[in-house]
């Protein structure tokens, strides 16, 4: 079935799909790789983790 199915798509529609999963292909890859990274690089040091926090930036907290 998934033979006769594969037959019936034209070499154009064959490309786009081919163009699309490859986007998937690449979209997983950096999901994975952004998963993989160590915890301390996706995180910021304690010490500069306020900086990062909206309350704690030099605007709001002279508004």
């Amino acid at each position: 079935m998934q033979n006769r199915r594969r037959e019936r798509i034209s070499a154009a529609g064959r490309g786009r799909l081919k163009a699309q999963f490859n986007e998937v292909k690449t979209a997983f890859q950096t999901a994975s790789y952004l998963s993989n990274t160590p915890r301390q690089n996706k995180q910021p040091p304690r010490r500069l983790r306020r900086v990062y926090r909206p309350e704690a930036t030099h605007a709001v907290s002279h508004a």
